[in-house]
């Protein structure tokens, strides 16, 4: 399985990006080695913050002899709810125009990824999602990037709350400007044919790859604009087709595999009209995502494979995934054979996806 998976990143690397010549990354997303900051303010208020609201309070960022004054907000949905993490997501907006002998010339606002809960193991999942990031910066020159470091956050009187690994994230204007685009901003659902087919087929069989259920390239969520879990890029300002989809948002993807990312348990009607990779490449990837996700869940399970066979059995037939449930019974072990199969049905199915983009099954989830 890791062979195939190899395999595919190595094909999706070997597609030329259809973006113009890039312009250099600003200098905080110019360099890969870690860096550290001390984050101090009112950090207990922040995190205390009741969602959906994302009120900013004053704080400052210090990275070597620099001290910043910024804004410091939570963000998010899932990881704002207290079940699935104690401490958010954050974005931090600079209140003044950093210098430009600064780490943080030309940032303005920046989103930084956090470690959710306490436990060493938590700091294993903001690597991986890190991770994931970087695997896409080597598909392609139009994903978002990624600075690495440790955090240091610091209550207002001094007081230390946590020091714990995490990450920025590359604003989508910036790399829309190292790439000679533009970013968009795009109220209304859009429709398959306003696309980039090329861009939109790699992102998709990326998200397949690590088994990411999340998002959606064609719409956001209810009274949100486009799109969910993706940015769009274009070549002019109000671009109405080629269309750039590009990914983020990695954390619940079987790849990271966080204890609240649960794979959904009824798949549901897959609408006929959204974009995917092809009809069967899509149908086949979604079977193998519920999967991955389920196997790396990380449970003790035991029992027979037979039910993980026969409900891959029953999966394939007909329309696939429509109204049918994932086997939480399923043996681990039982399971791998079937999911070596389906990455082979994956490889084969994408090759008519690279060949000519057609309408496939993503749905907004």
């Amino acid at each position: 399985m890791a062979a195939r998976l190899a395999l595919a990143v190595l094909l999706a690397a070997a597609a030329q990006p259809v973006a113009p010549a890039s312009k250099p990354a600003t200098r905080l997303f110019s360099e890969d080695q870690p860096i550290h900051v001390t984050i101090k303010g009112p950090i207990s208020a922040v995190v205390s913050t009741p969602a959906p609201a994302r009120t900013a309070r004053p704080a400052v960022l210090q990275a070597g002899a620099e001290t910043l004054p910024i804004l410091l907000s939570p963000r998010g949905i899932l990881r704002r709810t207290k079940v699935a993490c104690s401490f958010p997501p954050l974005g931090v907006q600079f209140t003044a125009k950093p210098p430009t002998q600064s780490l943080f010339d030309r940032q303005k606002r920046l989103k930084l990824v956090t470690h959710c809960r306490n436990p060493s193991d938590h700091q294993q999942y903001v690597l991986l999602e890190y991770a994931a990031y970087r695997m896409f910066n080597v598909l392609s020159p139009l994903g978002l990037r990624a600075r690495l470091g440790t955090f240091d956050y610091v209550e207002q009187n001094g007081r230390a709350v946590a020091s714990k690994t995490g990450f920025f994230i590359e604003d989508p204007d910036d790399a829309a400007k190292r790439n000679s685009l533009a970013e968009l901003r795009i109220a209304a659902r859009i429709a398959p044919s306003q696309l980039d087919p090329v861009t939109s087929a790699r992102a998709a069989m990326f998200e397949y790859m690590i088994g990411n259920t999340d998002w959606s390239m064609r719409a956001g969520p209810a009274g949100d604009t486009c799109c969910h879990n993706f940015k769009l890029l274009g070549r002019a300002a109000g671009a109405q087709y080629g269309i750039i989809p590009v990914p983020y948002d990695f954390d619940v993807s079987g790849l990271v595999n966080p204890p609240y990312a649960l794979p959904p348990t009824v798949w549901g009607s897959i609408p006929s009209n959204s974009v995917g990779i092809a009809a069967t490449a899509s149908t086949t990837a979604r079977r193998l995502m519920s999967r991955l996700s389920f196997e790396r869940r990380g449970q003790r399970l035991s029992g027979s494979s037979e039910p993980c066979r026969a409900w891959r059995g029953s999966a394939a037939e007909g329309s696939g995934l429509s109204g049918r449930l994932l086997p939480r019974h399923c043996y681990r072990r039982g399971c791998q054979s079937a999911v070596a199969e389906d990455l082979y049905q994956v490889r084969s199915a994408g090759g008519a996806a690279a060949a000519g983009f057609t309408s496939g099954s993503q749905s907004v989830m």
